[in-house]
């Protein structure tokens, strides 16, 4: 992220660095272990400053391609819509699609192709659908068409009489 990276050197800038470990006493030191501990505190403190850890949670509940960076951009982006920022938002969007697109992708590519049921299994695992077909073992074919010949069929009919048409042949001749 450039901007955040300019940012970040904007603030460091501004910081008082006199907390940093001094360069001389680091060359004339003995001990590379006592340099190495004071720089690591130094630049943790400065990640810790300008880049805190977030705890993101991912349960059950969530659909099988949102991962903890996805859920985590999803939380920006819609902090930069509530503060207005609608480009940046669009643009993460974008980003978090991408995201979601090569996820998915990826789960896909892992399923068997041969056959046609377990691919639409992870289609609905992935769009979050269930897929539970009714089913009833005391309905049989022989049953649903009995019940569908008998539900077609009134037993009151009685045909109509059907009237005979003639048709007679009127020549007409002009003159």
């Amino acid at each position: 992220m450039p901007s955040q990276n300019a940012s970040f050197l904007q603030h460091l800038a501004a910081t008082d660095l006199t907390s940093r470990p001094d360069p001389q006493e680091l060359v004339h030191s003995t001990d590379p272990q006592a340099v190495y501990d004071a720089f690591y505190a130094f630049a943790s403190g400065l990640l810790d400053t300008f880049y805190p850890e977030c705890t993101v949670t991912v349960t059950s509940r969530d659909l099988s391609y949102v991962t903890p960076e996805i859920k985590a951009k999803l939380r920006r982006k819609n902090r930069l819509m509530h503060a207005r920022r609608v480009e940046e938002a669009g643009a993460l969007a974008r980003q978090i699609g991408r995201d979601i697109t090569g996820r998915s992708k990826h789960q896909l590519s892992n399923t068997k192709k041969t056959s046609a049921k377990k691919l639409w299994k992870a289609v609905r695992q992935l769009t979050g659908r269930k897929h539970d077909p009714a089913f009833d073992p005391s309905i049989m074919a022989a049953k649903l068409n009995q019940h569908y010949a008998n539900v077609s069929t009134d037993a009151s009919y009685t045909s109509v009489r059907r009237p005979r048409i003639v048709l007679a042949k009127f020549v007409v001749q002009i003159c």
